[in-house]
C-alpha cells in the first residue's frame, strides 16, 4: 500500500497526502469505488470513480475529475487560507454541492455536472448544468443553464439559462445575458469592466447599473419555429448605443478571461507566473466585491452617457 494511501479496496479510496499519478479503476469493481480526499490530499493526476467527497479544504487535483455520482466538497475550514483546488475539467452526470464555510474552492477549466448549488467557488470556465444555485461565487466564463438558476452576491461571465432568479449582488463581466423566461430585477446588476490588467493594473470599473429598464423581450426565430421563441435579454445594448469605448472594454474582458481559461494549459514555465497573476491581479480584486456585498447606488443610472464615459476612463 502506498503511503498517500489511507485506504484503498472495492468500494473507496481515501488520500491524505500526496499521491503519485491518477486514481482510475484497475479492475471493472473499482469503477464504482467511492472516492475520498481529505486535507492534504494533492493528486498529480486525475481521478476516476463513483463518487467524490472532499471532507475538508487544504486538497487539490491537478488533471480532469469524472466521477458518475454527486461530487460533495466541504469548505469549512479552521483555517480560510485553505483551498479546494482542481486544475482541470470536473464532469459529473449527478450533482456538484458545497458546504460553505471559510475555505474557498477553485475551479482551473470547465465543469459539466446535472445540478450545480455552488458557495465560495471560483470557476476559470465554463459551467454547464440542467440546474444552479450560484452563492458567494464568481464564474469567470458563461453559466449554461437548462432550467433554473439562481444568483446570488456573485459576478459571472454571462449566462444562458431557462428560468433566470437574480437576487442582491449581481456583477456581469459581459454585456449581455439571456433567459428563456421573464425575470424581474429587484436589485440592479452591475457591469463589470478590468483596467489594463495585464499591465498590472487590478482595478475594476462599474460603468452602468442595470435594472429593470435593461430587460428586453425578443423573438428568435428558427427553422423549427418560424412564428419566434421568446427570449428575454439584459443588456447594456440601449445605454451603449454608439458608445464604441464601452463596447471595447467589454471586448478587451473577453480577452483577458479567454487567458486566464488557458491556465491549466499553459507551458510548464509559465505555469508559476499565472498562478502568481491570477491570485493577484484577478482574485483578491474580484473576492473583495463578492466579500464586502458591495451595492451600487441606484442614482448612478441616472447619469448621462458622458459621464459614464468619462468615469469608465478616469483611470
Amino acid at each position: 500500500m502506498a503511503k498517500s494511501d489511507n485506504i484503498k479496496d472495492f468500494s473507496r479510496y481515501v488520500v491524505k497526502d500526496l499521491h503519485h499519478g491518477s486514481i482510475i479503476p484497475g479492475k471493472r469493481d473499482e469503477m464504482w469505488r467511492d472516492i475520498f480526499l481529505d486535507r492534504g490530499a494533492k493528486i498529480t493526476g486525475g481521478l476516476f470513480g463513483n463518487s467524490l467527497t472532499v471532507l475538508n479544504p487544504g486538497v487539490e487535483v491537478e488533471q480532469s475529475v469524472y466521477v458518475r455520482n454527486p461530487i460533495k466538497i466541504n469548505l469549512k475550514a479552521r483555517d480560510k487560507e485553505e483551498m479546494v483546488i482542481f486544475g482541470s475539467n470536473v464532469v459529473s452526470p449527478d450533482s456538484m454541492i458545497m458546504e460553505g464555510g471559510g475555505a474557498r474552492a477553485r475551479f482551473s477549466s470547465d465543469v459539466y455536472v446535472n445540478k450545480a448549488n455552488l458557495e465560495n467557488t471560483i470557476i476559470y470556465g465554463n459551467l454547464y448544468c440542467s440546474s444552479a444555485i450560484i452563492k458567494n461565487s464568481i464564474v469567470l466564463g458563461g453559466v449554461y443553464c437548462k432550467n433554473r438558476l439562481a444568483v446570488e452576491n456573485s459576478i459571472l461571465y454571462t449566462f444562458d439559462t431557462g428560468q433566470f432568479e437574480p437576487g442582491e449582488n449581481i456583477s456581469l463581466l459581459s454585456p449581455f445575458g439571456f433567459s428563456r423566461s421573464s425575470f424581474d430585477l429587484e436589485h440592479p446588476v452591475r457591469a463589470l469592466t478590468f483596467f489594463n490588467l495585464r499591465e498590472g493594473s487590478n482595478e475594476l470599473s462599474y460603468p452602468v447599473t442595470l435594472d429593470e429598464d435593461d430587460v428586453f423581450e425578443l423573438s428568435v426565430s428558427s427553422d423549427d419555429n418560424q412564428s419566434g421563441e421568446k427570449r428575454y435579454l439584459i443588456s447594456i445594448i440601449e445605454r451603449a448605443l454608439n458608445t464604441t469605448e464601452i463596447i471595447e472594454s467589454f471586448r478587451k474582458n473577453k480577452e483577458i478571461i479567454e487567458f486566464f481559461a488557458m491556465g491549466s494549459h499553459l507551458d510548464q514555465e509559465y505555469k508559476k507566473q499565472f498562478r502568481e497573476f491570477q491570485k493577484e491581479d484577478i482574485e483578491a480584486r474580484l473576492w473583495q466585491i463578492i466579500d464586502q456585498h458591495i451595492e451600487t447606488p441606484k442614482e448612478e443610472n441616472g447619469k448621462n452617457i458622458k459621464e459614464v464615459i468619462e468615469r469608465l476612463f478616469e483611470y
